[in-house]
């Protein structure tokens, strides 16, 4: 069950993009970003509360060709796909420290584990996503803060073999697999691998609720 509560939502995760920010559309700036799969009373609560950032509402039929897994709610007609998103620079152009960017975390037991650098969510992993309320002249907007991950489904490169185009195998040539086409490979991660560091407490802000 995907829930909304004051400041995280909860649900299964789509397009986790923090560890290195995409551009966005029509744009040169980048931005980080992650999308979260809701019900569909989960949607109504963040629609009523950002009116102008509404979650994407994707047919049933038509979600698995888009997010690469089966529906999260398989009963039902339409899903509901949340993005929170964050920039990654100031208006002046200058990149945000590191201090101030968005983390992956690993809850494991009653600790969370910066595993941002080291390991990147693949669509079907579950999790929290912290954000920021703000609100100017033109409406209420959120913006992303942090993912904690509660079951991680790790996102692995996989490299292709030139000689599939023939259905051969090449002997030979180890480099192949890093220099051909690439494929997606979800593998489920434990909490306890790989072994990052623990994010000392100071490092996250007080506020997210986790």
């Amino acid at each position: 069950m995907a829930t909304l509560t004051q400041n995280t939502i909860e649900g299964t995760l789509v397009f986790v993009t923090i560890q290195t920010p995409q551009t966005k559309y029509q744009s040169d700036d980048k931005e980080y970003k992650v999308g979260i799969v809701v019900d569909e009373d989960t949607a109504d609560s963040w629609n009523e509360r950002f009116p102008k950032q509404t979650a994407k509402v994707v047919k049933t039929s038509d979600f698995k060709e888009t997010y690469k897994i089966d529906p999260v709610f398989p009963d039902e007609k339409k899903q509901y796909v949340i993005t929170i998103k964050k920039p990654a620079s100031y208006k002046d152009g200058k990149e945000l420290p590191e201090m101030y960017r968005p983390k992956v975390l690993l809850q494991d037991g009653n600790t969370a584990i910066d595993v941002t650098k080291t390991t990147l969510p693949a669509n079907g992993s579950k999790g929290k996503v912290s954000f920021e309320e703000n609100s100017n002249d033109f409406g209420t907007f959120s913006r992303l803060k942090n993912v904690l991950v509660t079951e991680m489904i790790e996102y692995k490169k996989g490299g292709g073999n030139a000689g599939d185009d023939f259905g051969l195998e090449v002997q030979g040539a180890s480099d192949f697999n890093e220099v051909q086409g690439s494929q997606e490979q979800a593998v489920v991660k434990q909490p306890t691998q790989p072994k990052p560091t623990t994010v000392p407490d100071e490092d996250l802000d007080e506020s997210i609720p986790f």
